[in-house]
């Protein structure tokens, strides 16, 4: 349904802020677990790769993108369409790369 959504053009110029987007959430929650690990005085092995497995996620942000365009489409103007092709873009991006990263972290913390 989301792909319905989707301004090609609009995406592929809004790609640089996908992955910028894409990054940043990375690194939150990369760091973040880290931080609460240490705070919270977890393993080191743990605190290292929690962050990778916790990367996937997709759906909500996808829905709550559409419900926001949708209530504040008047408002917004085109930056609704903008945000829209930015939050698939980097949903793309993010469904591409995570599963390697968990999978990695997953392997790491087994052994």
């Amino acid at each position: 349904m989301a792909g319905a959504h989707l301004n090609i053009a609009l995406a592929l110029s809004a790609f640089g802020l996908a992955l910028a987007l894409t990054l940043a959430r990375f690194a939150g929650k990369y760091s973040g677990t880290l931080l609460g690990g240490k705070i919270a005085h977890t393993e080191p092995e743990l605190n290292k790769n929690l962050g990778l497995a916790l990367l996937p996620a997709a759906g909500v942000m996808i829905g709550l993108t559409l419900n926001a365009r949708d209530e504040f489409a008047g408002v917004m103007g085109d930056y609704a369409d903008l945000m829209v092709s930015i939050i698939i873009g980097a949903t793309l991006i993010n469904e591409f790369l995570t599963p390697f990263f968990v999978r990695f972290a997953i392997g790491r913390t087994k052994s």
